[in-house]
């Protein structure tokens, strides 16, 4: 998986999670630009609008496909763009975790950190993982049924082509 379909697969997860919290969604983009109050323009992997009583909430969700936990340079330079764009609230995303540094300093800056990734079979250690059900169906003919046919009705009803498979 690239960069930017783990950002596509963030977003559908979050999308599916919108509808099962049924909040107002004003909209859910991908790979957008906000301008901040310093007049700079900053790349955005998901931003989702919503409302809630009224109110739009606005929030970036930043994707990061590292080999390595997110650091505290990553979770700073992002709170540096939601400084800028007034009125963002934002979540890091990344499928391997944060260094206790990164989590620190998102705590006091209010960003939120959340790891997302396909799921391993060691998930599902002590866990229903599937269900496989077979079903056989068997049919039970039953020699008193009798079928009248009406040959009047037939012959008068069918074509010429559907009669020869009566």
């Amino acid at each position: 998986m690239n960069s930017t379909e783990y950002e596509l697969f963030v977003r559908d997860i979050q999308q599916i999670l919108l509808k099962a919290q049924a909040l107002e969604t004003i909209r859910v983009d991908h790979n957008i630009k906000l301008k901040g109050v310093s007049d700079q323009e900053h790349q955005i992997d998901i931003y989702w609008e919503y409302r809630i009583a009224g109110v739009t909430h606005r929030v970036a969700l930043e994707c990061k496909l590292h080999k390595t936990r997110i650091d505290l340079s990553v979770v700073r330079d992002f709170w540096g763009v939601l400084d800028d764009v007034s009125g963002l609230r934002g979540v890091i995303i990344s499928p391997v975790g944060f260094t206790s540094g990164a989590k620190k300093y998102a705590t006091s800056k209010g960003i939120g950190l959340k790891v997302v990734r396909e799921a391993k079979d060691t998930d599902y250690k002590e866990r229903l993982k599937a269900i496989h059900i077979n079903v056989t169906a068997r049919l039970a003919l039953n020699p008193r049924l009798q079928m009248n046919l009406d040959e009047s009705w037939l012959a008068s009803n069918l074509t010429s082509q559907r009669q020869e498979f009566i």
